[in-house]
């Protein structure tokens, strides 16, 4: 009974302590939460037009066809980013051009035209931490 009381009494003190504008665990009101700390950033995904190409080595006869979205560092970004879609998708093509088809057909081929996708549009963007994921939703090579 005693030990009921005295985890009502201090149930109590916090709640009443830290009202509804502090930040909680499980219901549990705690004065002083996760002050000071910065919220993230939300990653935002801004999707890049099909992109069809030939690919380096192959004389014309070898060719991609890819669709792209990245995930950017929030909405001041892909702000950014709207102002700057010929760049970015002619930084990609770029990329996906340098490659041949056996390059892309290789295990970490994909991963390594996502690093590269990456760098590229960080520097068209202007920020070294731009671009969080390169993500492939169609990717062809022929």
């Amino acid at each position: 009974m005693r030990r009921v009381l005295i985890v009502a009494l201090v149930g109590l003190l916090l709640v009443g302590a830290g009202g509804c504008a502090a930040p909680s665990i499980g219901g549990l009101h705690i004065p002083g939460l996760g002050a000071g700390r910065p919220r993230p950033v939300p990653t935002v995904q801004v999707a890049i037009p099909t992109i069809t190409t030939n690919l380096a080595g192959g004389s014309g006869t070898n060719f991609v066809q890819l669709s792209v979205t990245l995930g950017v560092a929030g909405p001041a970004v892909a702000k950014t980013f709207a102002t700057q879609v010929a760049a970015v998708q002619n930084a990609i093509l770029a990329d996906v051009r340098a490659r041949s088809a056996a390059q892309l057909d290789a295990s970490q081929g994909m991963s390594d035209l996502a690093g590269a996708i990456q760098t590229s549009v960080d520097q068209v963007l202007g920020s070294a931490t731009a671009v969080r994921a390169v993500y492939f939703t169609q990717f062809v090579v022929q």
